[in-house]
């Protein structure tokens, strides 16, 4: 299973995201910040004031937000994860740091 083990805001909607499987990289989250939830969170003072939920293993905001670890994954990786949690890159991902 996948999990969030570190996560740090690196400007406007971007945090750089390190998984349990060993990756890493930085996830534009803007266009996921619509919906009751997320749109508070277009406020950028409120979406950069996140932490890393040791319940969920993933990001957390103080509103109750939060997003799935694999979404995230994908995101911040450009990949998908497989069934042996391994990584399989995207041929069409612009979402490359």
């Amino acid at each position: 299973m996948l999990h969030v083990t570190n996560a740090k805001h690196v400007g406007g909607y971007r945090i750089w995201i390190e998984f349990s499987n060993g990756d890493s990289g930085v996830a534009d989250l803007e266009s996921d910040l619509w919906g009751p939830m997320f749109e508070s969170l277009r406020d950028p003072e409120r979406f950069k004031n996140f932490s890393v939920s040791d319940v969920l293993h993933t990001l957390v905001w103080e509103n109750g937000a939060d997003l799935a670890p694999e979404h995230l994954h994908e995101k911040a990786t450009g990949g998908l994860l497989e069934s042996s949690g391994q990584t399989r890159r995207q041929e069409s991902s612009g979402n490359r740091p």
